[in-house]
């Protein structure tokens, strides 16, 4: 065999292995949050979030993620767990930021509702804004939300 081919067919295979070896996808976790749909809000009434996860094909037994609010137009009344994870908790931080740690003893992995937050919703008057947003824990930044 050329030398030249046999050069060609190893850089060819090494290539070839290092494409195989390269992940696909990255393995991430992600939460979407949905507004109730809802043609006019009234105050005093509850309007009901939820909270949507895709864990990207890892298999999870915890995770939690942050949601903000405002206050002047929401009050936060509860959380429920969707069909995900068998329990969800909610810790109240306080100025508008909840973080919401969901659990389960078999592990879940997949996507489907992590969440349902109810808020009273207090505003004064009308008008429309951005009432909610998702956030990463760790790193506390608010993502867009409805």
């Amino acid at each position: 065999m050329n030398t030249k081919i046999k050069k060609l067919l190893i850089t060819s295979l090494f290539f070839l292995l290092v494409l195989v070896s390269i992940p696909s996808s990255v393995l991430a976790t992600t939460f979407d949050l949905i507004a109730q749909s809802s043609d006019q809000l009234v105050r005093g009434q509850n309007v009901k979030f939820t909270v949507n996860i895709d864990t990207g094909g890892q298999s999870l037994s915890s995770t939690s993620i942050g949601m903000t609010y405002e206050t002047q137009y929401l009050e936060y009344v509860s959380t429920i767990p969707g069909n995900t994870f068998t329990t969800v908790s909610t810790d109240v931080q306080g100025s508008g930021k909840l973080i919401i740690s969901g659990s389960s003893t078999t592990p879940y992995s997949g996507s489907g509702t992590y969440a349902y937050v109810t808020y009273k919703l207090i505003a004064t008057a009308p008008g429309s804004t951005q009432l909610c947003a998702l956030f990463n824990p760790s790193s506390s930044t608010p993502t867009p939300g409805p």
